[in-house]
C-alpha cells in the first residue's frame, strides 16, 4: 500500500507544474479567483502576482513568466494576444455629504491639470446645481506605476476633452496630486483622504465602498454601473507561442468565468 501511494505521489508531482504569470491590478480579483479554481480542478498551480500592466509585459519579454494579463494592447514578438475582458474605470471621490456627483470630461481634465483646485469651482457647481459644494482643496490621486488604467483614462480625456493637453500613456507626469501603486492601494487612499478624487477600476472602487461620479457627455449622464458607461479598460491575456499550459489556463477562464464572483463587474 505504501509503495502504491509513493508511486501515485511521484506521478502527481511529475505531471503537475506551476504556471507563472504577472498582471495589472485592474483584473486582479478575477485572476486570483481563476488561479484557485484552476489548481483545484486540474492540480496545476498558477503563481500569479499583480505588479502593473507594463511590469507584467516586461516579465514576459524577459522570459520570466508563462503569461501576462495586461491592459496594454500591442504586438509582442513570438507571443499571442487574446482579448480577456473589459470593465469600467470609476472616477471615485471622498466628499462629505455628497452622494451623487456629476463631472464632465472637461472638468476631470482641468482637475488633473491643476486648473480646477477647489470643489466649489464654478464649473463643478454648474454641473451640480443642486449641491452645496464646500470650498476645500481637491486632493488628487493617480497611479505612478506603468498602468493600463492610466493609459485608458488619459486616452478617454484625449478623445473627449478639448482642455486635455497632456497626451496619453501608461506613465503620466500629471504635475499635480499624489501617485500610488496599483488600483487597490489608490482606492484605499481615496477612502481615507477627505475631499479626494482618483480613477480606479470599478471593482476596486466597489470593494472599498467608494462613491463614484457620473460622467456627463453632451448632456447625457452615464453611471459607472451602466454597460454604456464610456470610460473603460480593456484587458488582454498574452502568452508565448506554443505555451500549452497558458493556453489551457486561458481556456479554463473562458469556460468557467460565470463561476467567479467578481465576473459581474466585467464584460467578456
Amino acid at each position: 500500500m505504501i509503495r502504491v501511494l509513493l508511486i501515485s505521489l511521484c506521478f502527481s508531482l511529475c505531471f503537475s507544474r506551476s504556471i507563472v504569470g504577472y498582471g495589472g491590478t485592474f483584473s486582479d480579483m478575477l485572476i486570483n479567483e481563476a488561479t484557485k479554481s484552476f489548481e483545484s480542478s486540474t492540480g496545476n498551480r498558477v503563481e500569479y502576482k499583480s505588479i502593473g500592466s507594463l511590469g507584467a509585459i516586461k516579465q514576459l519579454m524577459l522570459k520570466k513568466s508563462d503569461f501576462a494579463v495586461s491592459d496594454i494592447n500591442s504586438t509582442y514578438e513570438n507571443c499571442i494576444t487574446k482579448p480577456l475582458l473589459s470593465g469600467n474605470i470609476a472616477i471615485s471621490y471622498n466628499l462629505d455629504g455628497v452622494s451623487k456627483l456629476n463631472l464632465t470630461p472637461e472638468i476631470i481634465s482641468m482637475i488633473y491639470q491643476g486648473e480646477i483646485k477647489f470643489w466649489d469651482d464654478d464649473l463643478i457647481k454648474k454641473a451640480n446645481p443642486d449641491l452645496e459644494l464646500v470650498h476645500e482643496k481637491i486632493n488628487i490621486f493617480h497611479r505612478y506605476d506603468g498602468s493600463g488604467t492610466t493609459l485608458n483614462f488619459t486616452k478617454f480625456l484625449q478623445q473627449n476633452s478639448n482642455s486635455w493637453m497632456l497626451g496619453f500613456g501608461e506613465y503620466m507626469d500629471f504635475k499635480v496630486g499624489v501617485g500610488k501603486k496599483g488600483g487597490p492601494e489608490l482606492a484605499k487612499f481615496i477612502d481615507k483622504t477627505p475631499n479626494s478624487i482618483g480613477y480606479v477600476g470599478y471593482l476596486d472602487a466597489n470593494a472599498t465602498g467608494l462613491k463614484n461620479a457620473n460622467i456627463v457627455i453632451n448632456g447625457k449622464i452615464y453611471s459607472p454601473e451602466d454597460e454604456s458607461y464610456p470610460l473603460k479598460n480593456y484587458t488582454y491575456f498574452i502568452y508565448p507561442e506554443g505555451n500549452k499550459n497558458s493556453e489551457k489556463f486561458l481556456k479554463f477562464i473562458y469556460d468557467n468565468v460565470d463561476t467567479f464572483t467578481s465576473s459581474k463587474f466585467f464584460n467578456f
